[in-house]
């Protein structure tokens, strides 16, 4: 973890000029060291300030997730064309700011009903049907979700985004807000880019709302 330089919140401008010129590379906001350089020693000389913030982003940064950053930058950026083809007008906006939400782990638990899961207490079950039949769900709504929901939408104009297929968070969803008076929008599955096995959730599909006014919240930091 010595080879963490510093997490840097700042606006880009300000990381361009702060950012060391050699021995570090920025990755996702974070300043990693090169190998050669991995006793923590900042290039440009440090204060105790900059110690101090080094040590804050060693206990917060762990191999697994510098390692995860890192590999983000081999991931394959999807085209102009692909981008494209994604498009996706939601309409007029209700409100100013668009609030994104994933489904899966974030608004609910879903295990398939099989002999295995027999002790999972769901709040409701859907059924899917698959070329080999019928497959059950079981759905464990997050404590509170559909008074956050009710409060959130006073505010944002509520979208799901999930990497499941469309039919399955329909379903889902159904059961929480049957009217549609939380949630306005559902982009799923075939509106992810898929780039190396993963499904990235690329904001740039929606055409009809600036960037600027949409945030996103997800468990997965792949997505």
């Amino acid at each position: 973890l010595s080879n963490i330089e510093k997490i840097d919140e700042r606006a880009d401008e300000d990381e361009k000029s702060e950012a060391p010129t050699t021995g570090a590379k920025k990755v996702k906001g974070f300043l990693v060291a090169d190998d050669d350089d991995s006793d923590g020693s900042s290039s440009s000389g440090s204060d105790d300030g900059q110690e101090d913030d080094r040590k804050d982003a060693m206990e917060l940064v762990d191999d697994d997730l510098k390692n995860l950053l890192l590999s983000f930058d081999s991931l394959e950026r999807p085209t102009a064309e692909k981008i494209s083809e994604l498009k996706v007008e939601l309409g007029k906006a209700e409100r100013q700011k668009t609030l994104i939400l994933d489904m899966d782990e974030t608004l609910i638990h879903a295990k398939p009903k099989i002999k295995a899961n027999e002790d999972f207490e769901p709040d409701y079950e859907i059924t899917l049907d698959d070329d080999e039949g019928e497959l059950v769900f079981m759905v464990k709504m997050r404590p509170g979700l559909v008074e956050c929901l009710e409060r959130l939408a006073t505010f944002y104009e509520v979208i799901v985004f999930t990497a499941a297929e469309r039919t399955y968070a329909t379903k889902i969803i159904k059961h929480f807000d049957p009217n549609g008076d939380y949630i306005k929008h559902i982009l799923s599955r075939e509106h992810c880019v898929h780039t190396n096995n993963y499904y990235v959730k690329d904001l740039r599909i929606i055409s009809d709302r600036k960037m600027e006014d949409m945030v996103i919240v997800d468990n997965s930091i792949v997505a």
